[in-house]
């Protein structure tokens, strides 16, 4: 049996089952009700095999646990404490081998006047980004412009290191 012919067996089985409950049901109501809960029964088995089978107990813990710690908020934070450009031993905290760093976003507080305070500071050096305005003068829309070619920035190149090279 080719792919075409059984994607095309597959969706019309599924299409009569779909109409099974309405012929049979009685009432439209209670039959979408029976589907709608056998579609949820079966979603969640199918979610949590996927989760039995390909997670560890220490994410399982770690979740469970979760529900009663207070006071915790969950931060992104580089792995690069050192500053070296290296991953070291201990610097690795969620365990893919790879050195994390902390991606700059371009956010900015739409529909407002630009002012210094409520400006971005994406290149993190203590002065507020150069924008423009994508809107009109009399309804201004910022946005940063850091390589200041009078363009709105889709991206921009970060001194992740503070080495001076990008």
């Amino acid at each position: 049996m080719t792919h075409k012919t059984m994607l095309r067996w597959l969706s019309y089985a599924i299409f009569l089952g779909g109409l099974i409950p309405l012929i049979f049901g009685g009432k439209v109501y209670n039959s979408l009700r029976v589907v709608m809960s056998v579609k949820l029964v079966t979603i969640m088995v199918f979610l949590l095999t996927l989760a039995v089978c390909f997670s560890r107990w220490q994410t399982w813990t770690e979740i469970f646990t979760g529900f009663f710690k207070f006071g915790q908020v969950p931060v992104s934070r580089p792995e690069d404490a050192n500053g070296n450009g290296r991953l070291d031993p201990g610097e690795d905290w969620d365990g893919d081998g790879h050195l994390d760093v902390i991606e700059p976003s371009l956010r900015l507080k739409f529909g407002t006047v630009f002012r210094p305070d409520s400006a971005t500071d994406v290149d993190a050096d203590g002065r507020p980004d150069p924008m423009i305005n994508l809107g009109t003068p009399e309804k201004p829309r910022y946005w940063p412009d850091l390589n200041r070619d009078g363009q709105p920035d889709a991206w921009f190149q970060y001194d992740i290191d503070a080495d001076g090279e990008l």
